[in-house]
């Protein structure tokens, strides 16, 4: 499907990863991951954390669900972070990466949380951004501070398709910022990995080979993939956008189980615990670390019970169905602790996303 130069280019289900190395550092990522016959009820604490430092995003992915998340942005607290990290490196956490469901370089002291993790001793510290607000004097200092990879969403290849999937006129800003980091990285901080990946719609589909050019030779790796409903939270979206690489769903109870609830932990803005990195609304939330340890909040009844679930294949009635199989069907938060009140409708958000759908379905398509 993709023509290459690289080193390293391989097709892994709907997902192309292209190395300038010898090996593909995303792939073996994926290789990885735990295999269904290795999973149980119980798990080990796992060495990966995902931080949410905000919610917030500076962007408005069309692909997305964060445009019409209804969650109120905030941040994370500095000193929340500062006892999950004790708990954790403790437990055996040995990387943290800064991002879920918001852009992490919009958190102004960011830099802090960077600092706080290396001089806790964590191995490795990565981020995925767009890119936008990665200026090289920024990220030389995240650099200098412990920062080990940094990895850019790119979904388009042209300012104008790039406009219409991001909502930002930011194409030529991220590309600048990518060649910069590129340049200094080569000479002043060689052990720092860079990578990107490209979520596929079929408007940017045709796009691919210039990305190749204009991302690929800038970065040790690159993931290039197809869009997926995000837990049932963005499939009409989907559905508009879908391409050759878009995610095709199994059979209702066939899906293997997945691995986020064995292999890495994710804490929320608010200093929750969550089974997933796209849960936009809490709805998977199974602890409050205000209210429990986080070696009790990891063997607890809610997630193992989840775990059971997972491995049984009874999911329906979860927002894990509806992830897992692409379908939009009724479901119940896994636990109340977290407050619905505080959510707000985003609608500026979703009508923002509706009508860059609707131009960019005017695009010719090649």
């Amino acid at each position: 499907m993709v023509n290459s130069k690289t080193k390293n280019n391989t097709t892994w289900s709907n997902r192309v990863y292209i190395s300038n190395n010898e090996e593909s550092f995303l792939k073996e990522r994926e290789e990885n991951k735990p295999k269904e016959k290795e999973l149980t009820e119980k798990a080990s604490f796992p060495k990966n954390a995902l931080i949410e430092l905000t919610s917030a995003c500076n962007h408005a992915c069309v692909f997305c669900a964060n445009p019409r998340m209804k969650r109120k942005a905030e941040q994370l607290d500095l000193d929340i972070f500062k006892d999950f990290l004790r708990e954790a490196v403790e437990l055996g956490l040995e990387e943290v990466g800064f991002y879920t469901t918001g852009e992490p370089l919009v958190k102004k002291n960011l830099k802090e949380f960077v600092k706080m993790a290396a001089d806790s001793g964590i191995k490795y510290i990565y981020i995925t951004t767009n890119g936008a607000l990665a200026s090289i004097e920024k990220m030389k200092e995240l650099i200098d501070l412990g920062l080990s990879s940094v990895k850019f969403s790119i979904n388009a290849a042209s300012r104008e398709t790039y406009r219409l999937i991001h909502g930002k006129d930011d194409y030529d800003k991220v590309i600048k910022n990518l060649r910069d980091l590129k340049s200094y990285r080569d000479n002043f901080a060689t052990h720092v990995k860079l990578m990107a990946s490209f979520v596929v719609t079929k408007q940017a589909e045709s796009e691919i080979d210039l990305w190749m050019e204009e991302v690929v030779p800038y970065v040790d790796d690159a993931k290039i993939l197809g869009g997926h409903g995000q837990m049932g939270q963005a499939l009409d979206q989907l559905r508009l956008l879908e391409s050759s690489l878009t995610t095709t769903y199994p059979e209702i109870g066939q899906a293997k189980p997945c691995h986020m609830l064995w292999d890495r932990i994710h804490l929320t803005q608010e200093g929750l615990l969550t089974l997933c990195c796209v849960d936009y609304e809490n709805n998977l939330a199974y602890a409050d670390l205000s209210k429990v340890s986080l070696k009790e909040a990891w063997s607890g009844d809610i997630i193992v019970s989840m775990r059971k679930k997972h491995l049984e294949r009874k999911l329906k009635g979860t927002l894990c169905h509806n992830c897992l199989y692409g379908v939009n069907e009724p479901y119940e938060p896994i636990n109340k602790i977290y407050d619905s009140s505080k959510q707000k409708n985003n609608k500026k958000g979703e009508l923002s996303v509706v009508k860059r759908i609707e131009e960019l379905s005017l695009l010719k398509i090649k």
